[in-house]
């Protein structure tokens, strides 16, 4: 049996799916890959079953990143798999990504390495967790030592290699998220229980950057008020964890005010969607409230 598991969720971004799967296909030798697909409605169906080589996973509904991560993870958990590489469909993994587990594995459970953005630069990866703060700092390949990785708490699914033991340890993503901070959260309960590294080797490419915009001179990372929505929802459910589990502080209440000011400002003064600015104010509301889900 092959020790990999290509894990790729996907929904309705077939054109990018397939790039993705093409890159993933050449690992063929040492790595089964499985699309996970979020119920899409693009032809991604009928594109997958004319695909050989690849095994599928169909979901009944959309149940977001989160749900799509944690059903493709524990179908490989399932099925025997050592390590399991998770990612979505807009990235493209490079050649040479499996050597990373061969060289790291005795140093961790989890692992993540680096990867580029659309352009070919590095994309920083926001690694290091505050859990009295909720801030996190970003670690660039020229801050990795000389032993060849440093150690992290803040996971991206952009990529996350995660071992059989880390499973065992943690169990699946939250499927309650639906979509965002899902990884995030992960990657510090991880960190808890096991060994989780970050690697200076790159593995994948984006297939697409994030757009910015510009709130009195500053840029920030844009989406939409839905994915907003999440991510003002998901911040509670990770602070009451910390809260929970003693290692969060008052701060962290400080750092989601500022994420919260951020994602209505966008809404409202850079967008001027009164409706979204609505909707992620209902996202403000439904974390208090302690609502998951889609």
């Amino acid at each position: 049996m092959k020790p990999f598991c290509i894990v790729i969720v996907t929904w309705n971004r077939l054109e990018m799916l397939k790039a993705c799967v093409a890159a993933a296909v050449k690992f063929s030798s040492e790595a089964d890959v499985l699309v996970v697909d979020n119920a899409s409605t693009d032809g991604t169906r009928e594109w997958l079953d004319g695909q050989t080589g690849v095994k599928t996973l169909r979901l009944p509904e959309n149940t977001g990143g989160a749900g799509g991560f944690a059903a493709g993870m524990k179908w490989a958990y399932g099925r025997g798999y050592e390590w399991m590489w998770i990612m979505d469909d807009d990235v493209i993994p490079l050649e040479g990504a499996m050597e990373v587990v061969r060289k790291h594995a005795g140093h961790a459970e989890v692992i993540q390495a680096a990867k580029y953005d659309m352009d070919g630069t590095e994309c920083l990866f926001e690694g290091l967790l505050n859990p009295r703060t909720m801030r996190r700092r970003k670690i660039a390949v020229s801050d990795v030592p000389p032993c060849g990785f440093v150690k992290c708490n803040a996971a991206t699914f952009e990529g996350l290699f995660v071992g059989r033991k880390a499973v065992d340890a943690i169990g699946f993503p939250d499927a309650s998220f639906f979509y965002g901070l899902d990884d995030l959260f992960y990657g510090y309960r991880a960190s808890e229980k096991v060994r989780f590294i970050f690697v200076p080797q790159f593995v994948l490419k984006k297939q697409m950057d994030k757009r910015r915009v510009k709130i009195c001179g500053k840029r920030f990372y844009s989406s939409s008020p839905g994915s907003r929505y999440y991510h003002v929802r998901n911040y509670w459910a990770i602070m009451r964890y910390l809260r929970k589990t003693g290692a969060g502080s008052w701060r962290m209440y400080l750092t989601y005010s500022y994420e919260a000011a951020k994602a209505l400002a966008i809404t409202l003064l850079v967008e001027r969607d009164a409706r979204g600015f609505a909707h992620v104010f209902k996202g403000i509301l439904d974390g208090l409230r302690g609502k998951g889900g889609k």
